[in-house]
């Protein structure tokens, strides 16, 4: 489920699984900060990620995209979650925040921040911008759809 059938992909997680455990522990305190609107926090975790060479913030925000994708299936309980067992993250806690009012907008604003640090912008400023955008859309009523 986290390698969405790249081989590629599953190999590197098979080899690095600290790689994994640190995208696991990152995305954690980053949506819990979101959710609580820690701007302490989410700057901290802005100025900490931004160091990191842009490839590494690119899959770190992958990564991000991916567990959203599974909290939107674990929500419509579509798919059982691959993240409890290794990081102690129960996506469950996460589902209910994630639907089809708001996932549109988070994958089109981690995609954006990606684009954008891929192209030289100032990683810091785009991953703060992030991260004020996804606290209010991870609060964001779920809105009924007919």
């Amino acid at each position: 489920a986290l390698a969405d059938g790249s081989a590629a992909l599953a190999i590197s997680l098979a080899a690095n699984p600290e790689d994994y455990l640190q995208h696991s522990q990152r995305f954690i305190l980053w949506i819990r900060a979101c959710f609580q609107a820690k701007t302490e926090v989410l700057v901290e975790w802005s100025e900490v990620l931004s160091k990191m060479p842009r490839e590494r913030i690119m899959d770190t925000l992958h990564y991000f995209s991916k567990v959203l994708k599974t909290a939107l299936s674990s929500h419509y309980q579509i798919v059982n979650s691959p993240f409890k067992k290794e990081s102690g993250f129960d996506i469950a806690n996460l589902a209910p925040y994630v639907h089809l009012g708001n996932i549109g907008q988070m994958q089109k604003d981690l995609e954006d921040t990606a684009y954008a640090i891929s192209r030289n912008a100032n990683a810091k400023i785009c991953l703060y911008d992030l991260s004020l955008n996804m606290s209010r859309l991870v609060r964001m009523k779920k809105v009924a759809i007919a």
